[in-house]
């Protein structure tokens, strides 16, 4: 990270400097171990290391020895204008430090962020080189200070901090970018802050970088900006001895993703299945944004530096060649909640799935030799766009697609180690697969010859038409019952989670419990998520957010009464995107879909047997419109409610979706067909009646044989427009007629059974 700051030092009450440099990196640095070695830390581990003040060999290699050092001050201390000597308490030595903008060719004034911005850092090198600049440079910008802030003070304005001797205190103070918990901050060095809480896991989730922001000078857009950052910018004075980890912990918190105020040290956000997934669904958490790209083959303009070389000094436009965060902008609008979810990001409107805020605007200097001689407003562009992106993959995904289980289960960390061939061998002779409600349907084939399609390199387009579905369930279903029998089934499925020896191991439904429902497809503990505040024990030892939750039997039956009350409201469903997305309405039915709205339909007024009840049941876990302050949001109601909504162990509907929803369907393939007929005599007098019943069942042959099941009626065009039937690739029995049905029972019935 590159934080430009400006300070005071004084020798007991003569001032020695005013004019410090000081920053915490140098994008030319590479930070390594005191001894060069490798620096390895635990999961959650939280260490102190100290800037040692020089660089080794010319190499831009900055060791960082462990412990805290207070003759090590910000990184270069002697570089930046402090006298070079071994200080003692009769010197009395104090700062006074600001954010500042100092002029220097390494502070990130050059990359055109508002004055005070903060930036991160982050550099990719291949080959390894030390040299970063050799490699591909990566930034995201949290601009906390806009114009206004200009210099912020990080210790007590006007007092002078002491520096660190023995007995003596903390020299300075802290800057810290934690992820947003429960409890506000309060900054001891400003009187201009808010609460700048939010839904973290719905408008501002901490996975994703594209959340980087110019700091607006307009007040409006500026707290909106802020309230819809993933991370909280602190800082303020350090006190205390100073002397261990446990002296500085208390200001910055335990863990180094969040705050002090905060319980929880690990906090699982994403997942890297390491077995194949079972359901679309599985996709939920899982990284919905594109990997890295060469920003110069997308448009040359972008190649050029910020920094004007030569005598120029004028920096007025120059952040439109600032290309690292063109790259990130295109993750505005992505909620925590992935693929299969529905919750609406605030900053778009119910009625729509995008929406343009114009919150770029970077304030960039006049004259990058003097810092008071104006800004010229420039607009980059960059996060600019809010597309609904979890909303058009649903829509992109659910009618389109489906996970087979038919996949190559021998790699590392597979429960069974089932190669493809073996899957496939299983399914054509009738055994069970890995999602055991399929069965095979081989239309009339051979095993061997479907196994050998199937195994072909197109295989994967052809594994639809030997597969059915044994109890599938349309969603669009009215009965109470048959809603619950459909969660009630989730008992099935097993759910597993790795031990501290990484040994996959099932997670027992408790007594009292009906079913078992995990964030990822391999949960990391199996003990209950239902404490946003403290978590879980983990067999690891750290107190984390955990996926695992257990659902008793009443809170089944409400929620599938809550789910009958959507589908009266919204239904029919006419396609399984419908049924997983929001509607483009502007009520509360454009703010949430189907599921999710059932299964967190106390919103308004918790109840205490809910499913979520415990992320809602305190006062200051809700969000209410009077805590948003002034706002740019398009959908306010989307930033009210819990603020853990959508944490691993609150229930949301891909949760839910993962064991089910390979066997939904918005419509039936099987129906019971009942007809009579009337025998008459002459005078036209019912002499005999009968009636009869058959069950037929859709299958994925055509009428025709000549066409192959996988063969689709119709086509999309380059226009994304589909094509008509009279250019469809079927035969015209086909075209006319489709697939078969086929009788799978009969029977004569009396006249009792009528």
């Amino acid at each position: 990270l590159c934080q430009p700051l400006r300070g005071r030092f004084y020798e007991g009450a003569t001032l020695v400097t005013d004019d410090i440099k000081m920053r915490f990196n140098d994008e030319m640095l590479k930070i390594i171990s005191e001894d060069g070695g490798d620096i390895v830390f635990k999961p959650g581990e939280f260490r102190i290391f100290s800037a040692k003040g020089e660089t080794l060999d010319g190499e831009y290699l900055f060791p960082m020895p462990p412990g805290f050092d207070p003759q090590s001050f910000g990184g270069l201390p002697y570089a930046s204008g402090i006298p070079n000597k071994n200080y003692e308490t009769g010197d009395q030595p104090k700062f006074d430090i600001t954010f500042g903008h100092k002029i220097h060719w390494m502070f990130n004034y050059q990359h055109g962020n508002t004055p005070g911005s903060f930036v991160t850092y982050r550099f990719w090198s291949p080959t390894g080189d030390p040299h970063p600049r050799s490699s591909f440079r990566f930034n995201q910008h949290v601009d906390w200070l806009n114009t206004a802030q200009y210099y912020a003070p990080i210790t007590p304005p006007n007092d002078p901090s002491p520096w660190l001797l023995d007995g003596g205190l903390l020299p300075v103070g802290y800057m810290q970018l934690v992820l947003k918990g429960i409890h506000d901050h309060h900054y001891d060095t400003i009187g201009w802050e808010k609460d700048w809480r939010c839904r973290n896991w719905i408008q501002a989730p901490p996975f994703y970088v594209g959340k980087g922001l110019y700091m607006s000078d307009d007040p409006t857009i500026g707290h909106t900006q802020r309230v819809d950052a993933p991370y909280e910018f602190r800082f303020g004075s350090l006190l205390g001895s100073g002397r261990d980890v446990d002296d500085i912990i208390q200001h910055l918190g335990r863990s180094a993703i969040m705050s002090a105020e905060e319980r929880v040290t690990a906090v699982p956000g994403l997942e890297l299945p390491s077995a194949p997934i079972g359901s679309l669904a599985g996709f939920s958490g899982m990284r919905v944004d594109p990997g890295w790209v060469e920003l110069g083959i997308l448009n040359s303009e972008w190649s050029k530096g910020f920094y004007p070389r030569g005598a120029a000094t004028d920096l007025s436009g120059r952040s439109l060649y600032l290309a690292q965060a063109k790259a990130t902008a295109y993750q505005s609008g992505v909620t925590g909640p992935g693929v299969g979810n529905s919750f609406l990001h605030p900053m778009i409107p119910r009625t729509d799935v995008y929406q343009y805020l114009n919150n770029s605007v970077s304030m960039e200097l006049k004259d990058k030799n003097n810092v008071n001689g104006g800004h010229t407003p420039t607009d980059t562009k960059a996060y600019c766009d809010y597309w609904d992106h979890v909303f058009l993959l649903n829509d992109a995904r659910w009618d389109d697609y489906f996970v087979s289980s038919l996949a190559d289960q021998t790699r590392p960390g597979a429960s069974k180690a089932v190669s493809l061939s073996e899957n496939l061998k299983k399914l054509v002779e009738g055994e069970e697969l890995a999602n055991s409600r399929y069965l095979p349907h081989l239309g009339g084939r051979a095993a061997s010859e479907v196994k050998l399609d199937l195994d072909a390199a197109d295989g994967y387009l052809k594994a639809a038409a030997h597969l059915m579905v044994d109890g599938m369930f349309n969603v669009n279903s009215t009965s109470v019952i048959a809603w619950y029998s459909l969660f009630a089934g989730i008992r099935e499925r097993q759910v597993v989670y790795r031990d501290e020896n990484g040994d996959l191991v099932p997670v027992v439904i408790p007594e009292g419990k009906q079913i078992a429902l995990s964030r990822f497809n391999t949960a990391t503990t199996d003990k209950e998520g239902d404490d946003p505040e403290f978590g879980v024990r983990r067999d690891d030892g750290m107190q984390a957010w955990s996926g695992v939750r257990f659902l008793d039997d009443s809170q089944l039956v409400v929620l599938a009464e809550e789910c009958v009350k959507q589908v009266k409201r919204r239904g029919p469903f006419l396609n399984f995107s419908e049924f997983i997305n929001r509607r483009l309405s502007d009520d509360d039915l454009g703010t949430m879909g189907a599921l999710q709205s059932a299964i967190d339909y106390d919103d308004d007024s918790p109840n205490s047997g809910s499913i979520n009840y415990a992320f809602k049941s305190a006062s200051d876990f809700m969000l209410k419109d009077a805590d948003l302050g002034s706002h740019a949001f398009e959908t306010p109601e989307a930033a009210v409610g819990s603020r853990f909504a959508g944490i691993p162990g609150y229930v949301i509907q891909s949760d839910l979706l993962k064991p089910i929803s390979n066997t939904l369907s918005v419509r039936d393939d099987t129906f019971r067909i009942r007809t009579y007929g009337d025998a008459l005599d002459g005078d036209g007098n019912v002499v005999a009646r009968a009636w009869c019943e058959a069950i037929v069942q859709r299958v994925p042959e055509y009428v025709d044989d000549a066409d192959d099941p996988e063969v689709p009626s119709l086509r999309i065009n380059e226009d994304g427009e589909f094509t008509s039937l009279d250019e469809s690739e079927l035969g015209s029995v086909n075209r006319l007629f489709g697939r078969k049905f086929r009788i799978e029972s009969f029977r004569w019935l009396s006249s009792t059974e009528i």
